[in-house]
């Protein structure tokens, strides 16, 4: 399936969600919502809204994202949170130490709070049926409530979108497609 030009993205988009002026770089986007203008748009606004209402830490919801990527081995999401981690105030030394420290599978380079969540990233993506109520109840006790509940969201989000891509072998693309799209997290 062919991905939508700007053109044919702008075409079927609704006004507003994004400036035409600005060319969207991102392909899953492009794809997505280009083949699917009106589910497309829905998604969009429900990424906006969990944005604001969540409030999550880029970097630290980045780092969920390349867990599960990693366990779904897509190359093309993977790349995506590197790339937002820069966009979340992370240098190239600190993402790619960052990323070394996921991918041992030792996470005792981070918080409690950090390591219950990437915990629970892993086991869902690849044993969601074995996660069971007590690590429910620990990561809970840890991040809290409603960033748990986040969190849970997240990870669901982040599998979605991996899977999609992965399905349609989106290749990366060669630059940070983020770097003007979207403002700095605050905060690291």
């Amino acid at each position: 399936i062919a991905i939508p030009t700007w053109e044919e993205f702008c075409l079927r988009f609704p006004k507003g969600l994004y400036n035409p002026e600005k060319p969207l770089e991102i392909r899953w986007s492009r794809l997505v919502c280009g083949r699917q203008p009106q589910l497309g748009p829905a998604w969009i606004k429900c990424l906006r809204v969990f944005e604001k209402e969540a409030h999550q830490n880029r970097v630290f919801e980045e780092s969920m994202f390349w867990i599960v990527t990693r366990e779904l081995q897509c190359n093309y999401c993977m790349g995506h949170c590197e790339m937002l981690m820069e966009v979340g105030g992370l240098t190239a030394p600190e993402i790619a130490i960052r990323t070394k420290h996921l991918a041992s599978g030792d996470w005792s380079h981070f918080t409690m709070p950090e390591q219950g969540a990437f915990a629970l990233a892993s086991q869902l993506t690849t044993a969601p049926a074995q996660v069971t109520d007590e690590q429910l109840k620990m990561v809970r006790e840890s991040l809290g409530e409603a960033a748990t509940d986040d969190a849970l969201w997240w990870i669901a989000r982040c599998q979605f979108m991996t899977k999609v891509s992965d399905a349609f072998q989106l290749p990366l693309e060669e630059t940070n497609v983020f770097a003007n799209f979207m403002p700095p997290a605050e905060g690291k």
